[in-house]
């Protein structure tokens, strides 16, 4: 089946020759995004991300500066065997660290292959090269791995690729493995890896493209999909019964909610555990397998170590709890890994909507740390929403959540930072409080729109909780507000 998606007549035939003609059917989905309107996403035969991504000047342009935005083509199936095809042109920087920008196989968050340019941060020396990588149950470049290791029967290596040129990413999974191709315009191949599936790995999946770090544009994408899958259930999460711990002493037990919550208790505010139990978060932060990056070693210390000492994540992960629980920790701080969750720790998820989005607008500028977002800029409630959407979804019913860090140490006081209680220097907040008055002025009537939206917001959002309260983690209600 072929579609350029404005073509409905080429798509009626080409499905009816798929299915009466050939003895395989197959896809082929065609797109020069010259159907889309400037500044959209590509809906809704694309599912972005990131606001990064959006169509412009007949291109799918990426914009992404500290994460990875991903473009998934939704009317493409699952699938086994999948070739996906895209012209890819990197223009410029956005970041120091590590950047990429490729096409890919994607099967969800934690499953994918993707066949990228790539370069490296400054104190590697930003070199340039190509890679074919795996994302399997959410540890990277798992093809390499010993437990989940593939055989490489061809691999050309990377090559000095050049900002500003075109160039053209071929990307073909089999139920024999995966090929990744990159050529120049000319037909010149520049590189080639072929990865054996003699071990675990994504076999399935369907196409995508991906940037982070770069601003780079897409074009010409061709995809054909054969050995169609049913699309992957929907099924609803379950989690274990958790188990409630350090329970406060004297303090009468409240209704079991299934959830964390806070409560006023005697006019004392407690949090209650799932079960209606009083108690204290203690927990610690970076309870992480992949933790302790040091620049310049070039590898993580406290990684090594302990691959080598356990051998696994999990088996990492089981000795860990036990030692905190041991301790009497019974939380999962910030940047925790999810092989130690659900064996007796409530854990946390960290969503990073102001540092992330300081990345994209600033009113501080992220240099070293995490800046402050713009957020005046019409993208910012956009942004929120594509990351709740992402992170907070699929844990709305998870008993063992304590709550979301909806951001960490963002830079409140600029650059040069103040005492406590002094007023701020007009030089300090200059930009600040020109950007606020700016913002107002051109845009006085939305201004208003907004505040009055957001109170009606808040309202709404009081007397829901107040009379049928939902099982919204902690921090979620100023989520809704904000």
């Amino acid at each position: 089946m072929e579609r350029r998606f404005s073509w409905v007549g080429i798509v009626l035939m080409a499905l009816a020759w798929g299915v009466f003609v050939n003895p395989q059917p197959f896809h082929r989905f065609l797109d020069d995004f010259s159907c889309y309107p400037e500044g959209s996403a590509g809906e809704p035969q694309r599912e972005v991300t990131h606001i990064g991504l959006e169509v412009r000047q007949g291109a799918l342009w990426a914009e992404v500066p500290a994460e990875i935005g991903y473009a998934l083509l939704r009317v493409a199936p699952f699938a086994r065997t999948v070739t996906v095809e895209a012209t890819l042109i990197v223009h410029r920087l956005l970041g120091r660290d590590w950047k990429i920008a490729g096409i890919g196989i994607f099967a969800d968050r934690r499953n994918y292959w993707h066949l990228a340019l790539v370069e490296a941060p400054e104190h590697m020396g930003r070199r340039h090269f190509a890679e074919l990588a795996e994302m399997l149950d959410g540890v990277w470049n798992a093809h390499g791995e010993p437990a989940t290791h593939l055989t490489t029967e061809e691999d050309t290596g990377g090559f000095d690729w050049q900002r500003g040129r075109p160039y053209r990413l071929r990307l073909t999974l089999t139920k024999e493995g995966i090929i990744g191709e990159i050529f120049e315009l000319d037909g010149t191949l520049r590189y080639r890896c072929i990865r054996r599936f003699d071990n675990r790995a994504v076999t399935f999946g369907r196409p995508m493209l991906d940037c982070g770090g770069f601003v780079a544009a897409f074009d010409d994408v061709q995809v054909e999909v054969k050995e169609v899958m049913p699309l992957p259930p929907k099924e609803l999460k379950t989690f274990p019964p958790f188990p409630s711990r350090l329970r406060a002493e004297g303090v009468p037990r409240q209704k079991a909610m299934g959830f964390f919550r806070t409560d006023q208790i005697n006019g004392v505010w407690w949090l209650v555990d799932p079960n209606g139990y009083p108690t204290l978060s203690i927990g610690t932060d970076h309870v992480n397998y992949f933790v302790g990056w040091c620049e310049k070693l070039g590898y993580a210390p406290y990684h090594r170590n302990v691959a080598r000492k356990y051998g696994s994540e999990e088996a990492w992960a089981k000795e860990v709890v036990r030692r905190l629980l041991s301790w009497n920790f019974n939380v999962l701080g910030a940047n925790n890994s999810v092989k130690a969750r659900y064996q007796g720790l409530a854990h946390t998820e960290f969503l990073a909507f102001g540092g992330d989005f300081a990345s994209i607008a600033d009113i501080v500028p992220k240099v070293h740390w995490t800046g402050f977002p713009d957020v005046f800029d019409r993208r910012f409630e956009r942004f929120c929403e594509l990351r709740a959407k992402e992170r907070c979804a699929p844990n709305f019913y998870d008993p063992w959540l304590l709550g979301y860090f909806l951001d960490n140490e963002l830079e409140w006081w600029g650059k040069s930072g103040r005492p406590w209680g002094e007023n701020a220097k007009a030089e300090k907040w200059g930009r600040v409080t020109d950007m606020a008055s700016r913002k107002r002025a051109v845009f006085p009537s939305e201004a208003k729109e907004r505040r009055e939206q957001r109170s009606s917001r808040i309202i709404q959002v009081m007397v829901h909780d107040s009379l049928n309260p939902s099982p919204l983690p902690l921090a979620c209600s100023s989520l809704l507000m904000g």
